[in-house]
């Protein structure tokens, strides 16, 4: 019986405008991150799935995003800490380049296998991959046949697909709120992972817009 999820990126922080990683800190949506939540919510509702449940990262911006949509679709949220991003360790708050100017070396290590070397006082990719596979294994054998949302972040989603063989996590980007469908199956008691869709955007058709009161 083929269980689905789908994989959902929270929306846009101040800190993804920025460029900043955010690893385990409880950073909101911004303005636009609001906008895209909502107009995904709005896009799924009119999908007609009937999708049976919504969980989400314990981060803040991922809660935001699950509780616009577990609203909309009538669901109640739960929250999963299994499912936060990716820890950074000492990099938290920083920028590529600012990480590449004080901390080279320990940056290039984990440039050349991101998967495998931890960063700093965190997670590598692996480790990351393997929560959330955890969290989703749990979640779909707890609700076989059921259709079920799971708001994530970035490096996660990324990092589980790798774990389950599907995408390789350093050739693949998901953008804010992009969607992403997987099918779950036992096989002779074997979890069995197909990837049918990724990265999907279609609520996001143009510019986000923001209207500012005066």
């Amino acid at each position: 019986m083929l269980t689905r999820v789908t994989l959902v990126r929270h929306g846009e922080t101040a800190w993804n405008a920025d460029g900043r990683w955010q690893g385990h800190a409880h950073v909101p949506l911004n303005a636009v991150g609001r906008r895209q939540a909502a107009l995904l919510a709005d896009h799924l509702a009119q999908t007609g799935t009937l999708f049976a449940r919504v969980v989400a990262s314990d981060s803040v911006r991922a809660r935001e995003t699950g509780a616009l949509l577990a609203a909309r679709l009538g669901l109640t949220l739960s929250v999963d800490a299994r499912l936060r991003e990716l820890d950074i360790g000492e990099w938290q708050g920083l920028t590529s380049e600012e990480v590449r100017t004080w901390d080279a070396e320990r940056y290039l290590a984990v440039e050349h296998d991101p998967y495998h070397v931890p960063r700093p006082g965190g997670e590598c990719g692996a480790q990351c991959g393997l929560r959330a596979a955890t969290c989703l294994e749990r979640l779909t054998d707890g609700a076989p046949g059921a259709h079920v949302i799971a708001v994530s972040h970035g490096g996660t989603i990324r990092n589980l697909l790798q774990h389950l063989g599907l995408a390789r996590a350093d050739r693949v980007v998901v953008g804010n709120t992009a969607c992403s469908v997987l099918a779950h199956e036992r096989v002779d008691g074997v979890a069995r992972w197909t990837l049918e869709s990724f990265g999907a955007m279609p609520h996001l058709a143009g510019p986000v817009r923001v209207e500012v009161e005066p």
